[in-house]
This record gives structure tokens, sequence and C-alpha cells, in this order.
């Protein structure tokens, strides 16, 4: 009697096409795993969701006042306005005497609203804010040309200079975190 085993399916891992998405990927979930662990926590998890779309303003007044697309600035508005989403929660939660949850949902919605309402006025709907690039992910723009053959080669002289600098970033806001 012969037994039939199941057929498992072959995996070809091309260092050159599959590294740096994958990387990428993991580092990501480790770091949104992370966060988000320590919102829930904190018991304000809607934080996240909060700080997320209320950066809008600070994008479209960094990508106004640097005349374009400029990745520092955006960052740093970001920046800004993510520690202003945090402070006006705060201020609104103590001074209107309502729960953490209401006042994130009154800052968030208001600070999305006033981005909105900024790219619309200023004529700056221009920037490229779409949904494939900014919510989606743009994983496999991270294709390594001229990658070693073996995972032996990775680590020779200059491999690791060619590193994106999208992993790089990940690896060091995850070791921050």
């Amino acid at each position: 009697m012969t037994s039939i085993a199941p057929a498992w399916p072959s995996f070809e891992f091309d260092i050159g096409l599959d590294l740096f998405p994958l990387t990428a990927a993991v580092l990501a979930a480790v770091l949104c795993g992370l966060l988000g662990n320590f919102l829930l926590v904190r018991r304000v998890t809607m934080m996240g969701d909060a700080i997320s779309h209320s950066v809008l303003p600070g994008i479209v007044a960094a990508f106004i006042i640097a005349g374009g697309v400029s990745p520092a600035a955006m960052f740093l508005g970001a920046t800004v306005a993510g520690i202003a989403t945090v402070v006006l929660v705060e201020l609104v939660t103590r001074l209107g005497r309502v729960e953490p949850g209401a006042a994130m949902g009154v800052v968030f919605s208001s600070l999305f609203a006033l981005g909105v309402l900024m790219i619309e006025q200023t004529g700056s709907s221009d920037a490229h804010i779409d949904p494939g690039c900014v919510l989606y992910g743009q994983l496999r723009t991270l294709v390594w040309f001229g990658a070693p053959d073996s995972l032996a080669g990775l680590f020779s002289a200059g491999t690791l200079a060619a590193v994106p600098i999208q992993i790089k970033t990940l690896a060091a806001v995850l070791a921050v975190a």
C-alpha cells in the first residue's frame, strides 16, 4: 500500500525581489504591534487613529512651506501635528471634563477636516496624497537590483550600504520604540 503525501509548494527566495519587501513588512508589523499594545494597555487605542488622521494639516503645511514634496519637511510637519494632537486631546479631556475617547474623536476629526480644507483652499491638491501610496504602501518598490546570489554574500563588504533607506528608517524607529 502506497501512501500519497501532500505535495508541498516549492518556495524560491530571490534576495533581490523578496528580501527588502519582506524585511520592511516584518519591521512595520513588529513596530505597529509594539505600539498598538502600548496604546491598548494605556486604554487609549483610538490615539493611533487620532494621530494618523490629524497629521494631515501638518503634512499640507509642510508641503506649502517647502514648496513641494520634501520628505524631511513633511515628516517634521507630521510630527508637529501629531504632538499637537496629543496636547489638544489632553486639554479637551481636562478642561472639557469629557472622556478621552470623545476628546480624541473631536480633535482628530477637526484636524483632519482642517487638513482637507487646507488642501482645497491652497491649491495643493497636486501633492498626490493618494490611498495607493499613503494608506497601503509600496513594498514592491524595494527591489534590490544587483543583489548577491546568496544570503552569505549579503554580508560582504559594501553590500549593507545598498540597503534601502526605508529599511534603515523602519529599523531605527523600531529601535527607538
